[in-house]
């Protein structure tokens, strides 16, 4: 589908919507435990989106889901045109290793945030797996 290939825009209002949930889930983690998370209790790359996520206005929030739901119509669209399957690979590498200093993590899910963001059916089968990261 043509509208796949609008990366840049998908992902860059993606990681936004992430950051601001991300933001939200610990600040209601830190409710139930009874006090604040801190740098010490998450990884550097969840502190990192958490601190993007509360610089968010609610404007920019709302203009950022305003354009995916209009991505997503696009991608929708191609769905009417005839087609009833989309085969992609679920990830372009294998996982990265627990505590990766990488940040890249949409790159290499490439596949998956479209589907995400759209709520579309999706299924990951294990056809296939690798020892080692290439």
């Amino acid at each position: 589908p043509p509208a796949l290939d609008q990366h840049r825009r998908i992902f860059s209002g993606f990681g936004k919507i992430v950051a601001s949930w991300v933001a939200k889930s610990l600040t209601e983690w830190g409710q139930v435990l009874g006090r604040d998370i801190v740098e010490n209790d998450i990884e550097r790359s969840t502190q990192a989106l958490a601190d993007n996520g509360r610089k968010m206005s609610a404007a920019e929030y709302l203009a950022i889901v305003a354009d995916l739901q209009l991505w997503s119509r696009e991608m929708a669209q191609w769905w009417s045109n005839g087609f009833d399957l989309l085969v992609t690979p679920t990830m372009s590498a294998p996982p990265l290793p627990l505590a990766s200093k990488t940040r890249d993590v949409f790159a290499i899910a490439a596949f998956t945030t479209q589907f995400n963001i759209t709520g579309q059916p999706a299924v990951s089968l294990p056809l296939a797996y690798s020892l080692s990261r290439q």
